[in-house]
C-alpha cells in the first residue's frame, strides 16, 4: 500500500532501521558463538597436526641417532704407509748423503724445502701415507675396506672408536672389485652385521660413516638413489648402490647402513668434480661383498667362476632376427676349450637363465657367473632355432689374465653389389695374409676394407678390418657369400651379422630405413 503521509512513511522507516540493527546485532552474536564454540577447536586440530609433524621429526632423527650409535662403535680409520725408494740418489747417490755438501751453501731451512722429501725424511727414500676407512664385520677383527685405501702399503694402522690403533694384517685384497679384508689381533670388538643389499630400495633411508677429509666417525644421512650402476670405470666387477648421503675422500671403505642397522653397501667412490660430495656416492653392495669376503677368508684370493663366452645386451630389433621374445643375453661368441663349447653352447645362443636365476642383462649375467663355484655344474636355459633348450655346464675357474668383461659393441660388413652399397660397406675376400695379420684363425670370411661416415654400416659401428663370419645364420666364406645374402634379405626390416675384430666374435643388426 502507497500513502502520501509523510509522518507514516518516516514511522515506517525508523522501524525498518531498527529491526536491521536488531538483526545485525543477533548475527553478529550468533558469529560470535561460533567462533567461541568452534574456534579453540580448530586451534587444537592445528595445534595437534603441528605437533603430529614434530613427533614424526623427532621419531626419524631418534632413528639416525639409535644407528649411529650402534654402528659407530664398528668403524674404523685406516691409515697406509708405502716407503718409496727411488732407483738411484741424484747428486752422487749414497742415499742424499753426497747432497749435504750443498747444506751449508744453502743453510738449514732451504736445504730441507728443496732437497728434502715432503715428510722431511732423506732424498734416499720417503713415505707417502694415505687415509680412509673400514668396517668390523666379526668378533674375531676382520675389516672390510677398499682395496685402493691399501693396495701396496707397507705397513696398515686401524684406530677403532676408542681411539686404540693396531697394525692390520692383509687377508686378502681383490682389484677387480675394489675390495680387501684385515685383520686385526685383540678381543671383544664391536661389529657390524652384512645385510640382504637385494631386498634394499631406492628410496631407503641409509646412513654413511666414515672418515672424510680424515674427520674421523662421522655420520651423514640420505636415500639410496639407484641401484646397479655400472660402467663407471672404478672396478672391473660393478654392481653399485648408488646414494645422496654425502661421502668425501677418506669415506673410501667406511659401510652403508639401511634404518635396521644392517651394512647394505661399503662405500666406495664419488662422481665430482670439485672433489668434494655432489650427492652422488657409489657403494658395492653388501651381497656381492659377502661372497668375496668368504671366497678371500677361505682361499686367500677370490675365486670366481668363468663361462667363457662373449655376451651382448638384446635390443628389440637384434631379439626380433632370432625370433626372440623376452628377456636375456646374446652369445656373441664361444670361446675356443671354454666351458661354455664343451657344454654345448653355440654363437646366436640366448640366454635366457643361469642355475635358479633369471638373466636380465649383461650386467647381471656376468656377476652371476663370478659368482658361482668353479667346477660346479650349472643349468643353463638358452634359446636357440626358435626353441628353449637346457645345457649343463661344468664351470672353470676366472684366471688372472682372462677378460670377464663383456663387450657390447657391433660390427657389420658389405661388398660391391647395389645392397651392399646401400648399407655403406666395401668389402672382399679374406686372403690367408690379411687372416693371419687380423688374428683370425676360422675359415673363409668376407672382411670389411672401407665403411662410408653415417651409413647404416657406419651407424652400427662397422670398422675397416672386422672379418663378417656369418650373415642371418649363414657362414660367409668370401664376398659373393655376403652378396647373396644381402640381395637376399629385406634390408629394412634389417641384416643380422656376426663379425670378428679385436679377437673375439659379436653380433652386429645392420637395417636400412625406408627413405634410404
Amino acid at each position: 500500500m502507497i500513502t502520501r503521509d509523510p509522518m507514516m512513511n518516516e514511522r515506517r522507516a525508523l522501524s525498518l532501521r531498527r529491526f536491521a540493527r536488531a538483526g545485525t546485532l543477533i548475527v553478529a552474536l550468533a558469529a560470535a558463538g561460533l567462533i567461541l564454540a568452534f574456534g579453540p577447536q580448530r586451534a587444537r586440530a592445528q595445534s595437534d597436526s603441528e605437533s603430529t609433524a614434530i613427533e614424526h621429526a623427532y621419531d626419524l632423527s631418534s632413528g639416525f641417532k639409535t644407528i649411529a650409535r650402534q654402528v659407530r662403535p664398528s668403524v674404523v680409520n685406516i691409515r697406509s704407509t708405502k716407503r718409496i725408494m727411488p732407483a738411484s740418489a741424484p747428486f752422487g747417490g749414497q742415499g742424499g748423503r753426497g747432497l749435504e755438501q750443498f747444506r751449508e751453501f744453502f743453510g738449514d731451512d732451504m736445504f730441507r724445502r728443496f732437497f728434502e722429501s715432503p715428510g722431511g725424511s732423506p732424498p734416499g727414500g720417503y713415505e707417502r701415507n694415505g687415509i680412509g676407512s673400514g668396517v668390523i664385520v666379526s668378533e674375531d677383527g676382520y675389516i672390510l675396506t677398499n682395496n685402493h685405501v691399501i693396495e701396496d702399503a707397507d705397513e696398515i694402522t686401524v684406530t677403532l672408536h676408542d681411539e686404540r690403533e693396531f697394525k692390520a694384517e692383509v687377508v686378502g685384497n681383490d682389484a677387480r672389485s675394489d675390495l680387501a679384508v684385515l685383520k686385526i689381533d685383540t678381543d671383544g670388538l664391536s661389529f657390524a652385521h652384512l645385510g640382504d643389499s637385494d631386498a634394499a630400495e631406492v628410496g631407503d633411508w641409509v646412513v654413511a660413516v666414515g672418515s672424510p677429509m680424515g674427520l674421523e666417525q662421522s655420520v651423514t644421512a640420505g636415500i639410496i638413489s639407484a641401484k646397479g650402476r655400472a660402467n663407471l670405470n672404478l672396478a672391473e666387477f660393478e654392481n653399485f648402490i648408488q646414494t645422496d648421503a654425502a661421502i668425501n675422500p677418506g669415506n673410501s671403505g667406511g659401510p652403508l647402513v639401511t634404518l635396521d642397522g644392517n651394512v647394505v653397501g661399503i662405500n666406495t667412490a664419488i662422481a665430482t668434480r670439485s672433489g668434494g660430495s655432489q650427492g652422488i656416492g657409489f657403494a658395492i653392495p653388501a651381497n656381492m661383498v659377502k661372497s668375496i669376503m668368504g671366497s678371500i677368508i677361505a682361499e686367500g684370493r677370490v675365486v670366481r667362476g668363468w663361462l667363457g663366452v662373449r655376451i651382448q645386451n638384446l635390443d628389440e630389433a637384434m631379439a626380433a632376427s632370432f625370433g626372440f621374445e623376452g628377456e636375456g643375453v646374446l652369445v656373441a661368441d664361444v670361446q675356443d676349450g671354454s666351458p661354455a663349447e664343451a657344454g654345448g653352447m653355440e654363437d646366436g645362443d640366448i640366454i635366457t637363465q643361469f642355475g635358479p636365476k633369471e638373466v636380465g642383462d649383461v650386467l647381471e649375467l656376468k656377476n652371476t657367473v663370478a659368482a658361482a663355484s668353479p667346477k660346479e655344474k650349472i643349468e643353463v636355459k638358452i634359446f636357440r632355432n626358435g626353441k628353449a633348450r637346457t645345457l649343463k655346464i661344468k664351470l672353470g675357474e676366472l684366471g688372472a689374465g682372462d677378460d670377464a668383461s663383456a663387450k657390447e659393441e657391433a660390427s657389420d660388413d658389405k661388398i660391391g653389389s647395389a645392397e651392399v652399397l646401400k648399407l655403406g660397406l666395401t668389402i672382399d675376400d679374406l686372403t690367408a695374409e690379411k687372416a693371419e695379420e687380423l688374428g683370425f684363425e676360422g675359415e673363409g670370411g668376407a672382411v670389411v676394407i672401407a665403411v662410408v661416415p653415417f651409413s647404416p654400416a657406419a651407424n652400427a659401428g662397422l670398422r675397416p678390418g672386422d672379418v663378417i663370419v656369418q650373415a642371418q645364420g649363414k657362414a660367409i666364406e668370401n664376398e659373393k657369400d655376403f652378396a647373396k645374402v644381402a640381395g637376399d634379405a629385406d634390408l629394412e626390416k634389417g641384416l643380422r651379422l656376426q663379425v670378428f675384430a679385436d679377437d673375439f666374435r659379436r653380433f652386429v643388426f645392420l637395417k636400412m630405413d625406408a627413405e634410404d
